[in-house]
């Protein structure tokens, strides 16, 4: 029976867990069977030694006490993530901080546990966001300036230095124009000019416009991150609350929406992926296994899709998008 005693903070709660008498017999049996299977005692096969007799080793090494707690412990996780109120209300354990055991009969333990709070996907309209601050294509147009100072730069390139240490710089005129490639004449080339650095600007803004969005997607949710995830690299405690709430925000908004990759995505992008690492060994210097760089395929391929998901939804870049069509088809 689990109870929830009281909620301590945004990120922890205290829990009390009563075992009964049926879930100590099988945990104790489970204990010894799994022992069972690695203990050798003089007189009988591997397997086959008597339980009572497995406990008493156990108990001599001082391993009893050790084993017992930590089959409590994933009894408790076990109850906890079957019971979707639980998980519905409060989210899910990261952490089980301290244990203390008020009662022996029934057994009984408070647990102090740290817990990632869910989502608050229903409160949240995720589909009406605007960012501020955005630029206009008409505001990434190249100046006149920006032209010329990448003809300089071209120049620059195309400048030859002589045996004798002087600089032979091109004059920027028509003919330096051809020579860049199929260009009539140097007004041309300008134009073709101010389409790239305009492009590039577009893709600047594009990128600017999703930090923001991402920005704004995390404040909106107002996600505690418990303390525990932090612990390991105090130095980049920001970047690592802005990464992992958007991780959790991102799970949400994909399961809601029941965006998840087909086979076909899943098994090109394993193919791609064992191509670049060359070997199933080569994989495993990086992943325990095959199946967990399958799990991060997986996960990319949902955030990836579920951000386009939002991108869409929230007209993001459709001005953007559409601009770049037009010059890309004029370049």
């Amino acid at each position: 029976m689990l109870k929830i005693i009281k909620k301590i903070s945004p990120c922890e709660i205290l829990v009390e867990k009563v075992f009964s008498s049926e879930e100590i017999t099988k945990l104790e049996k489970k204990i010894l069977i799994d022992k069972s299977k690695t203990t050798i005692l003089p007189g009988f096969r591997l397997g086959n030694v008597p339980l009572e007799q497995i406990r008493e080793k156990m108990i001599a090494a001082d391993q009893w006490t050790e084993e017992f707690e930590m089959a409590l412990q994933k009894k408790f996780l076990l109850d906890w993530n079957e019971k979707p109120v639980n998980k519905e209300k409060f989210g899910d354990i990261i952490k089980i901080k301290k244990i203390n055991f008020t009662t022996e009969n029934p057994l009984t333990m408070e647990l102090n546990c740290e817990f990632f709070p869910n989502v608050p996907i229903d409160s949240v309209k995720y589909s009406s966001l605007s960012i501020k601050n955005k630029q206009t294509v008409d505001q990434m147009t190249a100046s006149p300036k920006e032209v010329t100072e990448t003809l300089k730069d071209l120049q620059k390139r195309r400048s030859i230095t002589k045996p004798d240490k002087t600089v032979e710089i091109p004059e920027i005129n028509d003919e330096f124009a051809r020579s860049l490639g199929n260009f009539k004449d140097l007004g041309e080339l300008k134009k073709k000019l101010q389409e790239g650095i305009k492009l590039e600007k577009i893709y600047q803004e594009k990128e600017k416009r999703r930090d923001e969005f991402i920005n704004l997607l995390i404040t909106e949710f107002d996600l505690a991150v418990p303390p525990s995830l932090l612990e390991s690299k105090p130095a980049e405690k920001e970047n690592v609350v802005k990464r992992v709430k958007l991780q959790k925000i991102i799970e949400a908004i994909a399961l809601k929406e029941n965006i998840f990759p087909s086979e076909e995505e899943i098994k090109r992008e394993m193919e791609i992926a064992l191509r670049q690492f060359g070997s199933p060994q080569a994989v495993k210097k990086v992943f325990p296994s095959l199946e967990s760089l399958q799990e991060e395929i997986i996960y990319s391929l949902i955030f990836q899709e579920t951000l386009r998901f939002l991108e869409k939804e929230n007209k993001l870049l459709d001005d953007l998008d559409a601009e770049i069509k037009k010059i890309e088809k004029k370049i």
